[in-house]
């Protein structure tokens, strides 16, 4: 399952879900290690709670890392969201590219991106590089597939940035 996957790995022998893995190589600050543990945390909550039966009524705030919940950004209002889709749809592909690598996740927008509904991927698994990177592998059930949640998991617990392997 996954949440075994994400304490300790895919089994020697384990079949992977869906069509394969994508790989990920997320770049650090000399903390890889904190920024992997808490991702874990993180990714162990949801597991959780899908296996729970995903429910809106779930407190958040309480159960993720803090360090994850304070590095999202407030929840927009209605006009924010409504000014921000507008600009979003004058950038061009590398303009939004661009955009997404400097923007924070709030937390109910990074959340609606992991409810089963909108999950094409599972935690499969990691491997620190060294203090400064992090491989990582999911599990995909498509391709193409929404990885911007996956970047914003990394880089809400502390990561700089996150690549999708080629």
């Amino acid at each position: 399952s996954e949440l075994r996957r994400v304490k300790h790995g895919p089994e020697r022998d384990e079949r992977i879900p869906g069509i394969g893995t994508v790989r990920f190589v997320v770049r650090c600050n000399g903390d890889a290690e904190g920024v992997l543990e808490a991702a874990k945390a993180v990714v162990e909550a949801v597991a959780c709670q899908c296996a729970a039966g995903w429910s809106d009524d779930v407190n958040w705030h309480a159960i993720l890392p803090e360090r994850f919940v304070t590095a999202c950004a407030e929840e927009m209002t209605e006009q924010e969201a409504v000014a921000w889709m507008q600009h979003w749809r004058t950038l061009s592909h590398s303009q939004r590219e661009a955009e997404e690598q400097g923007r924070q996740w709030s937390l109910l927008n990074w959340l609606y991106w992991l409810g089963p509904a909108e999950r094409m991927w599972q935690w499969w698994d990691a491997q620190l590089i060294n203090e400064d990177a992090i491989a990582v592998a999911v599990a995909v059930e498509s391709w193409p597939f929404p990885w911007a949640a996956i970047a914003w998991l990394f880089r809400g617990c502390g990561a700089l940035a996150v690549e999708a392997e080629s």
